[in-house]
């Protein structure tokens, strides 16, 4: 139930970003989840958002228009610990679990 974007894991990723799709999880719903729980993650831009359209970077890909649109983008800040980034990965297994329970 989730799909990784981009290159297969350590070939030539970049380690500062990485994309995810969470099947039958709307992003801008995790967003809005993860935020009540102080985590901040991006989805497509905003003017794409409204047109009700998919990244273009992630079709070009060959990603499905329903993995695309539900994609979010996590970019961890160097300041973060190892703890840090459990606590997110814990509170975004919890969020996905809560949207796809509803």
């Amino acid at each position: 139930g989730v799909v990784l974007h981009g290159p297969p894991v350590g070939v030539r990723r970049d380690p500062r970003h990485l994309s995810v799709s969470f099947a039958g999880v709307a992003a801008e719903a995790l967003m809005l989840r993860l935020d009540l729980d102080g985590v901040s993650v991006g989805v497509v831009a905003g003017c794409m958002a409204e047109a009700g359209r998919v990244s273009p970077v992630l079709r070009a890909m060959g990603v499905a228009a329903e993995v695309a649109g539900g994609a979010v983008l996590l970019a961890p800040a160097p300041s973060l610990t190892v703890e840090d980034v459990a606590v997110a990965v814990e509170r975004i297994a919890a969020g996905v679990a809560r949207l796809r329970a509803w």
